[in-house]
C-alpha cells in the first residue's frame, strides 16, 4: 500500500477518498469494515486472506504427497496486518496436517538465501505470498524453486506463465 490514502485522509478529513489497492484497508485502519467502511474513504481491494489459505490447499492437491512446504512471503514493514496471509497459511496447515516454514525477504538479494534455506529445511513445494518484489522477482525465484524439484504455487498468473505449476488469484 501506499502512504498517499492515510496521508489524504489526514490532510483533508472531510475530502471523500476512492482507492484502489491489493490491500487490506481494515488491518491499515483506513476503513471500519469491507462492508461498512464508514468515514470518507471507499473503494477496493483485491485483498483476501482466504485466498491465501487456498494455495496451500491447491499445491496439496496438484502434490500430495508434500509433508513440508516452503513459503515465500516478502516483508514490507511499513504494511499493518502484513503477517495474515502467513498465519492463513499456518492455519490450513494444520488443516492439512503439513509443516510450513516460512521465508521472509525484504529485498532482492535475500531470496537466494531464502530459497536455500527452505530447501536446507527440507521443504518439498513453495507458497510464494503476493507481494510486489516477489512478483517483480517471479522469474528467478521459479528458476531457483526449479531447481530444488519444487512444485510452486503464487497468487500471480505472472508465476505459471515463468513456470510456476499454478497460480490463483482475481484476473
Amino acid at each position: 500500500p501506499t502512504t498517499a490514502i492515510p496521508a489524504a485522509a489526514k490532510a483533508a478529513p472531510k475530502t471523500p477518498i476512492v482507492m484502489a489497492s491489493g490491500g487490506d484497508p481494515v488491518a491499515w485502519g483506513l476503513v471500519k469494515s469491507l462492508a461498512r467502511p464508514g468515514g470518507m474513504i471507499t473503494g477496493l481491494t483485491n485483498f483476501n486472506i482466504n485466498i491465501s489459505e487456498k494455495y496451500l490447499e491447491l499445491l496439496l492437491a496438484a502434490a500430495p504427497k508434500v509433508k513440508r512446504v516452503g513459503v515465500l512471503s516478502g516483508t514490507n514493514l511499513n504494511i499493518p496486518g502484513r503477517s495474515l496471509s502467513t498465519e492463513a497459511v499456518h492455519r490450513s496447515a494444520v488443516q492439512y496436517s503439513v509443516e510450513v516454514r516460512v521465508a521472509e525477504v525484504v529485498k532482492p538479494e535475500d531470496i537466494e538465501p531464502a530459497i536455500a534455506r527452505l530447501a536446507k529445511e527440507g521443504a518439498q513445494g513453495l507458497v510464494v505470498m503476493l507481494n510486489p518484489l516477489l512478483r517483480v522477482e517471479r522469474r528467478r525465484i521459479v528458476k531457483l524453486a526449479l531447481a530444488q524439484r519444487w512444485p510452486v504455487v503464487a497468487g500471480a498468473g505472472e508465476f505459471a506463465e515463468a513456470g510456476a505449476l499454478l497460480s490463483y488469484s482475481a484476473d
